[in-house]
């Protein structure tokens, strides 16, 4: 039987802790201040796979959709994806889109952009969590950045919304392109995977696990994700980014009418969920052998894909 992805225990579930407990508060709390009136522009950045999308899921939800006694509907918080070639055009039609609204298709970009003002209006929007923010910074000229930084800021100050900005940490050179807008953003959240030669980390990364554990057995499932002889295995399926482990344990998930997630479970969900399997055998085969350095020096491969510096530990 094909577990439902949306009733899946890891996707239903919000597991905030430590690196990210600190970035969902520190949102939810220019959500809050947005209701109040207040307009605040949030950076928070991360690696991929880190779990940013968990976050917005969980600000999503904690924020949803409202309807009045009247049956006028409004959207405290919206999501919006950057598009891939930003300009002004494109960012207003992927605000509409947040807001789930159309727009003619014969539009020009002023009539686009005005219809993405008064919906905004209508709707209420408080707080915009702009996704993929990168795209700002790595597909645009530094003189078409600052159209778009003015662009943006013309919205925020247009419809009184603040301003979540989500994306990789490359997303840093858009925030920085305009001495005026960087200075209107709260400190940037930068979000790092975990790192297994840190204690701290380690404990973290552990914590986090457990959480997972506890909500699959409150559904009825068996698990050993929690067992100490798991713990390494897990890290390196995901290399400390909560975002690829909740991926894999989803694929554990699928197809699995027994409810059980052993070691077995695990390697075959491995085997089939992790596309980029950097060590010589799968980590929950019993006969793999997965030295510390091995661990260390993935994850700074991981840190330098990110653009990210090491961090001294």
């Amino acid at each position: 039987m094909m577990v439902d992805s949306a009733k899946k225990v890891v996707r239903s579930e919000g597991f905030f802790h430590g690196h990210l407990l600190r970035a969902y508060e520190r949102g939810r709390g220019v959500i809050e201040q947005s209701l109040r009136g207040e307009q605040q522009i949030f950076p928070f950045q991360g690696s991929a796979g880190v779990g940013k999308t968990e976050t917005i899921t969980g600000w999503i939800s904690e924020f949803p959709s409202q309807q009045t006694a009247q049956g006028k509907i409004t959207r405290p918080v919206i999501h919006v994806t950057c598009p891939v070639e930003p300009n002004q055009r494109s960012i207003a039609l992927s605000i509409i889109r947040g807001m789930k609204g159309r727009v003619l298709s014969r539009s020009n970009t002023t009539d686009v952009v005005e219809q993405a003002v008064e919906q905004l209006k209508i709707l209420e929007v408080r707080t915009i969590i702009f996704d993929e923010v990168q795209h700002l910074a790595e597909n645009l000229s530094a003189a078409k950045m600052k159209i778009a930084v003015n662009f943006l800021q013309f919205i925020l100050d247009q419809c009184g919304v603040s301003l979540i900005l989500v994306g990789l940490p490359t997303a840093q050179r858009f925030i920085n392109v305009d001495p005026s807008f960087q200075r209107r953003c709260l400190a940037t959240e930068l979000i790092y995977p975990y790192a297994w030669i840190s204690p701290s980390h380690r404990q973290g990364f552990a914590e986090g696990v457990a959480l997972i554990a506890e909500a699959y057995r409150e559904q009825g499932w068996n698990t050993v994700l929690d067992h100490p002889e798991s713990l390494k295995c897990l890290y390196a399926a995901c290399l400390g980014r909560f975002g690829v482990l909740i991926d894999f344990l989803s694929h554990a998930e699928t197809n699995n009418s027994r409810k059980v997630i052993d070691m077995k479970c695990l390697a075959k969900a491995y085997a089939h969920g992790i596309n980029h399997q950097p060590f010589s055998g799968n980590p929950f085969s019993p006969s793999t052998q997965i030295t510390e350095q091995e661990l260390n020096a993935e994850y700074v491969r991981v840190l330098q894909q990110a653009h990210l510096p090491i961090p001294k530990l």
